[in-house]
């Protein structure tokens, strides 16, 4: 059984699905879906939507996690940062999966856990392995999904 975690960028979502506990996590895989779209608003939220369906489908997550940016500062990064959650939201809740949100600054190392003197970057990737590609950009994922495991 894995949790699946969720990180958005522009035309971009980023995922991460772990098994294990928060303590001894288990990496099981990841990646980066990307789409454009036309009609910003509309497409956004069915292309979204159909990629979180897919990875529902596909991974069967206990749970899922997803961060929340708090960085928007235009109308089209609300749309992009925010729209899409909204979405996921409906979807886990259509199938019953908890959802939990996180924010950048809700991954502390009290919450996973680690001594101070490592970043949580490191941690991570100590702990979960770094995986290519496109690890770097993932990882708020990762660590989102990470966060949400038991203890």
């Amino acid at each position: 059984m894995a949790n699946l975690g969720f990180d958005l960028g522009k035309d971009n979502i980023f995922w991460c699905a772990l098994g294990g506990t928060r303590g001894a996590p288990v990496y099981v895989a990841h990646g980066v879906e990307n789409y454009r779209v036309v009609d910003y608003r509309e497409d956004l939220i069915v292309k979204s939507g159909a990629i979180f369906l897919g990875l529902i489908n596909r991974i069967k997550p206990t749970k899922v996690a997803y961060r929340l940016s708090l960085d928007a500062t235009s109308s089209d990064q609300i749309a992009y940062l925010h729209f899409p959650v909204a979405t996921l939201i409906s979807i886990c809740r259509e199938a019953k999966i908890p959802s939990t949100e996180f924010y950048t600054r809700s991954f502390t190392h009290k919450l996973f856990s680690i001594d101070k003197s490592e970043s949580k970057e490191d941690a991570c990737d100590r702990l979960i392995g770094e995986h290519a590609p496109n690890w770097k950009r993932i990882r708020n994922a990762t660590l989102a999904c990470w966060a949400s495991l038991d203890v």
